[in-house]
């Protein structure tokens, strides 16, 4: 049973992959915890996405940057309507442009850096500091429970971790600029924290429940988690297709400090020995991902079709042990919902190869929403499994319904392979990281894929 517990929580770092905004559609109510989800996923999404405009635009990548920043408006309209959605149209339509705003402040702080700029670099800042203040306002004459400067001093972090990501993006310091972008990451969900417990307490009748109870709190950390490690895979993927060594370098680094959180995370509920398993698992299944970028870029088909079969019987077997592991869940199910992680990483290797930024950012998005709803199956498993350590459920019973399994495509590409030899992948995962960098700058030749997405 020790080892059912160790690999039930492996399933966290299979499901690493996205982070589905809850809905917040009009009803007569809906749990706090659903609130705080919402807001820390679409806040936490805002803050990748705009770290990756900036980093295209110092990289002198236009298609990239327009790509990137059509994608950063998409999500705030999304957290307009978020907004529309609780408080009515008119704060919606009042909110949009107020925090397009802000964003325009940090392209100009972004011109700025890249042109040595100093005098536009301050007027940005002056800019953002203004901006806190009328955002501060904004929020405390739609909530009682907000102050104009408690709310105004809560964006502090996200100005100034921002403003040192692009810093470091410009003198191509990538490991400050992984920092930075994962301490603004984390502060997006301590505000959305914030605002999801005033607008509960404001409006008690709509949201029931606790924002902050251990199965909100279970919740919130794995779809945030799941989410960052998606954005931070592409990322990297990137960077490596790009040829940018030193930001790959820093890119895969973060990104393993993300899976050592994941690891963390399993060990506070299931032990540290469960921890300690866990994570070179979860690394392999990031290798399997470097070796179809390895694959995709060398124009190797074989490569690739073998990286799509590792990470088919990944999720199989995933699906097995899970189905051992808890009541709650089934083998046929957790395989079909991992069919979206890999169709969507994998889109966006390919993309990414062919320079075609609309599509890759599009597939990052999607990708991104679908590890909510990964994260909410697999806290609500957790929660049910343990109801006296994460009380007040608040996540949905099943595994969601993706369409997938009957796609002919699909069929064909994730037939199950046989068993991985876990530890063994496992224990290669990190190497494979850093031997995935060398082999991709070698090789630059045609681009063939094996498409696992059509």
């Amino acid at each position: 049973m020790k080892k059912r517990f160790t690999l039930l929580l492996i399933i966290v770092a299979v499901m690493t992959s996205y982070v589905l905004p809850i809905s917040l559609h009009a009803q007569s109510a809906m749990r706090a915890a659903d609130l705080r989800v919402a807001l820390t996923s679409l806040l936490g999404e805002h803050v990748l996405l705009a770290s990756a405009a900036t980093n295209a635009a110092l990289h002198g990548n236009d298609a990239e940057f327009q790509a990137a920043a059509a994608a950063l408006d998409r999500n705030s309209i999304a957290i307009a309507d978020a907004i529309g959605m609780v408080y009515g149209q008119p704060a919606r339509n009042a909110f949009l442009p107020l925090w397009r705003k802000h964003i325009d402040f940090f392209v100009d702080y972004t011109v700025g850096v890249a042109t040595g700029d100093t005098t536009k670099q301050k007027q940005a800042v002056a800019d953002l500091d203004a901006y806190r203040q009328d955002f501060g306002a904004f929020l405390a004459s739609a909530n009682p429970n907000l102050s104009k400067d408690a709310v105004a001093e809560a964006l502090v972090p996200h100005v100034m971790h921002l403003a040192s990501t692009v810093n470091a993006q410009a003198q191509k310091n990538y490991a400050d600029a992984y920092a930075e972008i994962r301490k603004a990451y984390a502060h997006a969900g301590d505000l959305a924290l914030v605002l999801a417990g005033a607008i509960a307490k404001q409006f008690p009748d709509r949201f029931t429940g606790m924002v902050d109870s251990p199965a909100a709190g279970l919740r919130t950390l794995l779809t945030s988690q799941l989410g960052e490690h998606t954005v931070l895979a592409a990322m990297a993927t990137n960077a490596a297709l790009q040829g940018r060594t030193d930001e790959f370098e820093a890119a895969a680094m973060a990104l393993d400090n993300n899976s050592m959180d994941i690891a963390q995370a399993v060990a506070a509920v299931y032990g540290k020995g469960a921890g300690d398993a866990f994570l070179p698992l979860w690394r392999s299944h990031i290798a399997f991902f470097v070796d179809y970028t390895m694959g995709v870029a060398a124009g190797d088909q074989a490569k690739q079709e073998k990286a799509v079969a590792d990470l088919n019987a990944y999720r199989n077997d995933f699906g097995a042990f899970l189905a051992g592991a808890n009541p709650f869940l089934t083998k046929d199910a957790v395989a079909e919902a991992l069919v979206p992680h890999v169709m969507h990483l994998a889109s966006v290797v390919n993309a990414q190869a062919k320079s075609d930024y609309v599509t890759a950012y599009n597939e990052i998005m999607m990708g991104y929403a679908h590890a909510g709803e990964l994260g909410g199956v697999l806290a609500s498993a957790i929660a049910q499994q343990f109801p006296d350590k994460f009380m007040e459920q608040s996540m949905p019973m099943a595994m969601p319904a993706t369409g997938h399994a009957g796609h002919p495509e699909a069929a064909h590409h994730f037939e199950l392979h046989g068993e991985v030899l876990w530890m063994v992948a496992g224990m290669l995962g990190v190497l494979s990281l850093g031997a995935a960098f060398l082999y991709l700058r070698r090789r630059k030749e045609s681009r063939k894929e094996v498409n696992p997405v059509s």
